[in-house]
């Protein structure tokens, strides 16, 4: 009886376990369509900047002016900071989620327990349902152990 709220206990705390991981993943997608509408935002301002970029272009065609020369040029150099500020931000974020995934041990605990959750589970209904060695049995009974046959 004992062992088996142990276990129910520890079952328990492994479902939790893991809706905190489903929950910190919808989160990191959450943050990813944001980042992805940040971008798409970015997309559309740079797509106004050669709209207006053009336009330039068609009135320096009109007037030949030096002026609308130097101005375009200007509208060139802008929109190559624009690039460069992308480029930044995305290997700023590239550096982020290195940092995120190497540095999070947290992660690595949690998916490490979730794995082998699912490992001795998968263990137990092996052993259960294709052996008739009796000692596999009840040691794969204690799911969260690691006990070899």
């Amino acid at each position: 009886m004992q062992l088996r709220l142990l276990l129910l206990h520890q079952l328990l705390i492994h479902h939790l376990l893991l809706l905190l991981l489903l929950l910190l993943l919808l989160l990191l997608l959450l943050l990813l369509l944001l980042l992805l509408l940040l971008l798409l935002l970015l997309l559309l301002l740079l797509l106004l900047l050669l709209l207006l970029l053009l336009l330039l272009l068609l009135l320096l065609l009109l007037l030949r002016l030096l002026l609308l020369l130097l101005l375009l040029l200007l509208l060139l150099l802008l929109l190559l900071l624009l690039l460069l500020l992308l480029l930044l931000l995305l290997l700023l974020l590239l550096l982020y989620y290195n940092y995120y995934y190497y540095n999070n041990y947290y992660y690595y605990y949690y998916y490490y327990y979730y794995y082998y959750y699912y490992y001795y589970y998968y263990y137990f209904y092996y052993y259960f349902f294709n052996n008739y060695n009796y000692s596999c049995i009840i040691s794969a009974l204690f799911v969260l152990h690691r006990w070899n046959c």
